[in-house]
């Protein structure tokens, strides 16, 4: 008997409405600032895309890696992000080596540096992201003024190039008038030297 294997993918507005759970359209919009709440209530009801930055702001406020979020073919539930991944590995050691019930000051301190150090990480990496979508944003602003000054300059050469020629079309069409003047004037000369 074919067994039949179905591979259901979630769109981004389904994986919003779940990681949204009991969160109401202010909060996310107030924490994902600057946002509205109607511009939360579009993409998650209404399968709006939003820009990449406010994408990232949102997966933030959720609790999701972003990457998750904007790849449809990634099913719920989300991975772990990297600091929660991080924490599970440090508890799997210390309760290996039967050392989560003897923490010490000194690991708790390590594991708030780790989170800490993780959270500057965090903000970091999205600076930086930030940065270059701003970057991003001005070269294809100044590429497409390059383009219409191009589109422009290409415009008036044209425009002279048929000035141009519209010009040498009057000097060509006087020149055979002027051509067409002297070979009548020429055969009327003949003709009065005939008679």
């Amino acid at each position: 008997m074919a067994t039949i294997v179905m591979i259901l993918t979630m769109d981004l507005s389904e994986k919003l409405r779940r990681a949204k759970g009991e969160r109401n359209y202010s909060e996310i919009a107030r924490k994902a600032a600057p946002c509205s709440p109607e511009n939360i209530r579009k993409i998650v009801d209404q399968g709006s895309e939003p820009r990449f930055k406010l994408g990232c702001r949102i997966a933030r406020v959720l609790g999701v890696p972003a990457e998750w979020l904007g790849d449809d073919a990634q099913d719920w539930p989300p991975p772990l992000d990297r600091e929660q991944q991080g924490l599970d590995l440090i508890r799997q050691a210390l309760a290996g080596n039967g050392l989560i019930d003897q923490s010490t000051e000194d690991e708790r301190k390590l594991l708030a540096d780790f989170r800490q150090l993780s959270k500057q990480a965090r903000s970091q990496i999205a600076e930086l992201v930030s940065q270059q979508a701003v970057e991003c944003e001005r070269l294809r602003a100044a590429m497409s003024q390059q383009a219409a000054d191009l589109k422009s300059h290409l415009e008036k050469k044209v425009a002279e190039a048929g000035v141009e020629q519209a010009q040498r079309g009057s000097i060509d069409e006087a020149l055979q008038e002027f051509e067409q003047w002297r070979q009548d004037r020429h055969s009327g000369e003949d003709k009065q030297q005939v008679s």
